[in-house]
């Protein structure tokens, strides 16, 4: 049995929480109306954000839509590797400040 693509998601920003040294805490938003995902600049699910700003950005507008990211031998996948999400993470914030933020998979 495979894990919900929110319960992935999770996972994978707690591997990548690890590798940059900070175990830190995120909370994770559900986004159910095209409003909401206006208003957090969210682009599918799952999307990570630190401050407000998407940590793998799409430049795509808002949408309630699923994400794909690239994968192992440029196959698509619903979550990015572990090693995209944390070399975006040590990009965007030395010492690793703010708040994560996992949306936990859109409602369509």
């Amino acid at each position: 049995m495979t894990a919900p693509p929110e319960s992935l998601a999770a996972e994978i920003l707690r591997e990548a929480l690890a590798l940059v040294g900070d175990p830190g805490s995120f909370r994770t938003i559900v986004v159910e109306d095209h409003g909401r995902a206006g208003l957090l600049g969210f682009t599918g699910s799952p999307s990570f954000h630190l401050d407000g700003r998407d940590l793998l950005p799409t430049g795509q507008p808002p949408s309630l839509a699923c994400r794909l990211y690239p994968g192992v031998l440029g196959h698509l996948q619903g979550v990015p590797a572990v090693l995209d999400l944390t070399r975006a993470l040590l990009a965007a914030t030395p010492g690793m400040r703010g708040q994560l933020v996992d949306d936990g998979g859109a409602r369509p």
